[in-house]
């Protein structure tokens, strides 16, 4: 029961983090006209807090893969010469459940389209970093990466 609070913990502070980083872009655009460096620094760390709520949802998989294998048997692509099928009928096929890892437990914070979105922030924050004469940013989030 633990490991499924974790599970919802996760997805919760996704959430509440994903308003912190709105709050700093609305902040950052504040500041833009005022203070370009400022506003630089608050699209930073709207860039970091997505790679901190990314790390911290691989971490919480990771644990629930951990725990839960303990019990189950885990699905592999391929074993002993054997390929994954996976057979299912009209009713209960969903993509979910076509993941061999436990991958599915996430499925829907995977595929929201973070990375477009921070490389088009990225690419607003380097226009304002050029014309002040800040450092470039070249960091890619990689959203949908588990490792």
């Amino acid at each position: 029961m633990l490991s499924v609070a974790s599970l919802c913990r996760q997805n919760l502070t996704m959430l509440l983090g994903l308003q912190h980083i709105d709050s700093l872009l609305k902040l950052s655009f504040g500041f833009f006209s005022k203070d370009a460096s400022a506003s630089v620094s608050l699209i930073d760390q709207a860039l970091d807090e997505v790679n901190a709520i990314r790390d911290e949802r691989n971490e919480t998989l990771r644990s629930l893969t951990t725990v839960w294998y303990k019990d189950w048997h885990p699905r592999v692509a391929e074993a002993n010469g054997r390929h994954y099928l996976n057979k299912v009928d009209d009713v209960k096929d969903h993509r979910p459940g076509r993941t061999v890892d436990m991958s599915y437990l996430i499925y829907r914070e995977l595929h929201y389209p973070i990375d477009k979105w921070a490389d088009e922030v990225q690419t607003i924050r380097n226009r304002v970093a050029l014309k002040t004469h800040l450092p470039v940013r070249n960091e890619r989030v990689r959203w949908e990466t588990l490792d």
